[in-house]
């Protein structure tokens, strides 16, 4: 671990502040939600127990009528227990993420002393009828698109009434959860049958003075690098004042990402490197596609990214060898898959 000297570091720490207020995406305030009448709270599967807790907060002042939890079995499953065990909440038992997060809020809730009718709240989080479980999505993506098909199911999504779903997720993955939202519920949005709320928990000055350097450095370029990856793919729509897609996002914090990446040792830059163009390979755009219409300062962080890497980036390397009991060739390593699928072993691991 390195020490952290971010804070005596003028142009890092503006890099490192510039870059989370983009990736912790908000739409709202705290205390401008009691006037925003949500519908409902969703939580995409992460292993952040103050993700939870600000649900449980929010639920309790009344803030969303349902909760809907997602998450099956993913690449952070593990790290949820992990956290749980940490926590001091033995004896969850659960195969699923989103089961095992109702059972932490229900644990949250027995200990907390913000919640005056602690038996109520509990009974609420344990009533199928207010809280929903979505079981079967892998990652942030498949959250949103199993969290549609059951407010479908359940006739939610109204041409006469807009539906109001605050979403959270952990607070540097927050733009990318926005960007997939937006993608997923595009027909919705545009029919104004539904409104999504992007709000997490903040990501304070305290969270980076404490935070390892190469830690946080590593995570800010790692999401940044994954919604370049997201929006070249099409799986992540973002638009503000400043254009769409990649340039909804200013130069200036392209520019934060390169100055970031080259702050690593190069001990650090390589590791990193290696996962992002994993990463890249396993969601399955071309080069072409991914180098396709990138600002300046954009194509400098993806071309920086690269050439820190020996992986070869061209996509014919990936082979999927159905004669090899379902192995993903990725550099000529194989890399045993969870299932048979084409795409989500990498993401899993890795997303």
């Amino acid at each position: 671990a390195s020490k952290n000297t971010l804070v005596r570091n003028e142009q890092m720490q503006k890099a490192v502040i510039s870059l989370i207020s983009l990736l912790v995406h908000k739409d709202r305030k705290e205390d401008e939600l009691e006037d925003t009448d949500v519908d409902m709270l969703m939580l995409a599967g992460n292993d952040n127990l103050k993700t939870f807790e600000m649900v449980l907060r929010l639920f309790n002042r009344g803030i969303g009528r349902h909760i809907l939890i997602a998450g099956g079995v993913g690449r952070l499953t593990l790290p949820l227990r992990n956290a749980s065990a940490a926590r001091g909440y033995a004896g969850i038992d659960a195969d699923n993420e989103a089961a095992i997060i109702q059972q932490i809020m229900i644990r949250i809730t027995q200990e907390g002393r913000d919640f005056a009718d602690k038996e109520v709240l509990i009974a609420q989080i344990k009533d199928p009828q207010r809280v929903i479980l979505e079981t079967k999505s892998r990652y942030t993506l498949e959250n949103f698109m199993n969290a549609k098909v059951i407010l479908q199911e359940k006739g939610l999504l109204k041409e006469n009434k807009k539906f109001k779903l605050l979403y959270i997720q952990t607070p540097l993955q927050q733009l990318r959860a926005k960007g997939m939202f937006n993608k997923v519920f595009s027909e919705e949005l545009a029919s104004g049958r539904i409104e999504g709320i992007s709000f997490t928990i903040d990501y304070t000055q305290e969270d980076i003075e404490r935070a390892d350097e190469d830690d946080l450095i590593s995570a800010i370029v790692g999401e940044t690098f994954r919604i370049v990856v997201n929006i070249q793919k099409g799986d992540v729509v973002l638009d503000s004042a400043l254009g769409k897609g990649i340039r909804s996002i200013s130069e200036n914090d392209w520019q934060n990402a390169v100055t970031l990446f080259r702050a690593l040792a190069p001990e650090s830059q390589k590791p990193l490197a290696d996962i992002l163009i994993k990463t890249w390979k396993g969601i399955g755009i071309s080069r072409e596609a991914m180098f396709a219409n990138l600002s300046e300062k954009a194509e400098e962080f993806v071309r920086l990214i690269v050439s820190s890497s020996p992986i070869d980036v061209i996509n014919r390397n990936i082979l999927y060898d159905q004669d090899r009991n379902n192995t993903l060739i990725l550099n000529g390593l194989p890399t045993k898959r969870v299932d048979g699928s084409d795409r989500e072993e990498t993401e899993i691991i890795l997303m």
